[in-house]
């Protein structure tokens, strides 16, 4: 078929199928609605670009070698469809947002509850102040509930004891025991 408005020759399959009039428009689908390529013409350049070792970014639009990008199990070609520059440009961008989705996706955490844990300053354990990067959302293992804010430190801490209250007494009851090391 010739299309009307870009005169080149190409196969039926550029052209759309009305099944008004049972046959196929005039110009095609480039032509007619900016398209840049069918579906089946981008998946023939993906896999040549993938036999040679290289992989198109959909975000930034570059050509880049496979290692350029973040394995990704649920993808066909096994690999992120962004390069690791932009993932991380990305994340630069919106540290703060991708916090908040993680924390409703991991701990059901609404905007009203996140604000609230985001709005406390010190741990609530060793009432030590935190920022960004030493903020934890503490939450119970077995129930997966956010309980509170907690330091780096104090949240590694209470996942090593298991969330155990017995254990805790025990290291407690240790201490004091042991509070000036080994007797002679």
């Amino acid at each position: 078929m010739k299309c009307t408005k870009c005169k080149k020759e190409k196969d039926c399959k550029y052209f759309s199928f009305r099944n008004d009039t049972k046959k196929y428009r005039t110009q095609c689908r480039q032509c007619a609605k900016g398209y840049k390529g069918l579906l089946s013409d981008r998946q023939s350049e993906i896999k040549k670009l993938f036999e040679e070792g290289l992989k198109r970014c959909g975000n930034c639009n570059s050509i880049k070698s496979l290692d350029s990008f973040h394995s990704d199990k649920h993808t066909v070609s096994g690999l992120a469809s962004s390069c690791k520059e932009c993932k991380k440009e990305y994340a630069t961008k919106n540290k703060d947002a991708i916090k908040k989705s993680r924390a409703k996706l991991l701990y059901g955490v609404s905007d009203v509850e996140y604000n609230k844990l985001v709005s406390i300053n010190n741990c609530q354990i060793c009432n030590k102040k935190v920022d960004g990067t030493s903020r934890h959302i503490d939450h119970c293992h077995n129930t997966g509930v956010a309980r509170g804010i907690l330091c780096r430190k104090c949240n590694l801490g209470l996942g090593h004891f298991r969330d155990n209250k017995k254990y805790l007494k025990m290291a407690i009851k240790y201490l004091k025991a042991n509070s000036n090391g080994l007797q002679q």
